[in-house]
């Protein structure tokens, strides 16, 4: 009899979740398409509004686009993408940064957006983008059958997660913690950056030492650390 009523419980439980995946696959009602359309062009109107000649229409616009959801997030990419004007492009590139932390599904795409305030300087947003970028991809590697695409998936996760600890360190004020003589004229000086734990290592005298930025450990800068994207040291 146990083995029966747990039978039944199991059943019952499938059921339940394929009532629940089929809701989900329901077309929208005609009533949730007339509202998304109305959206559309209420969004479609407050674009416009952005290259206003008064301030305050266009300080409104940004605010009601941002107002309006995650839903118009792919109407306001293709304006952006399709706008020349420098202060609408700026407007909607903060309504895109504003909606993409609800609404961007594409871990490359935040990780994208995480990368731009970064070499911004903006590392308190930098960060909320890496974070949404590691889930996402920490989503997609669970669900991901290919065991190479699905290791590609976790080393982007683990990359992302390092990056957002790295730009929350930076968010805050660093302060010196002075430096120390190691063995063999090595002499390292210790910065504690947000809780990160800053070294710079300075091997040598005399005008032919090197030195080299560690964060966490791991070498940023100088001699064997790892070239940064776009050339540069800053990998982010």
């Amino acid at each position: 009899m146990r083995r029966l009523w747990t039978v039944l419980f199991v059943l019952a439980g499938l059921n339940a979740l394929g009532l629940r995946a089929a809701d989900e696959l329901k077309e929208p009602t005609e009533e949730q398409k007339a509202a998304a359309a109305r959206e559309r062009i209420k969004a479609a109107k407050l674009i416009e509004e952005l290259a206003s000649e008064d301030f305050g229409a266009r300080e409104g616009a940004e605010k009601g686009l941002i107002a309006l959801g995650a839903g118009i997030l792919p109407q306001v990419k293709d304006a952006l993408t399709a706008t020349k004007d420098t202060e609408v492009k700026t407007r909607l590139d903060r309504v895109t940064k504003a909606l993409a932390l609800d609404g961007e599904k594409d871990p490359d795409a935040l990780a994208k957006l995480g990368k731009e305030d970064a070499l911004a300087k903006r590392y308190a947003e930098a960060a909320k983008f890496y974070a949404k970028a590691a889930d996402q991809y920490k989503k997609l590697a669970a669900d991901e059958k290919d065991e190479v695409k699905q290791k590609d998936l976790a080393a982007k996760a683990d990359k992302s997660a390092k990056r957002k600890t790295r730009a929350e360190g930076l968010a805050k004020n660093g302060t010196e913690e002075g430096g120390e003589e190691g063995g063999n004229g090595v002499r390292v000086i210790r910065r504690n950056q947000g809780g990160a734990q800053v070294q710079i290592v300075i091997q040598g005298g005399g005008g032919a030492g090197q030195a080299q930025v560690q964060i966490g450990g791991v070498a940023v800068a100088g001699e064997g650390a790892e070239e940064g994207e776009e050339g540069g040291n800053e990998d982010w």
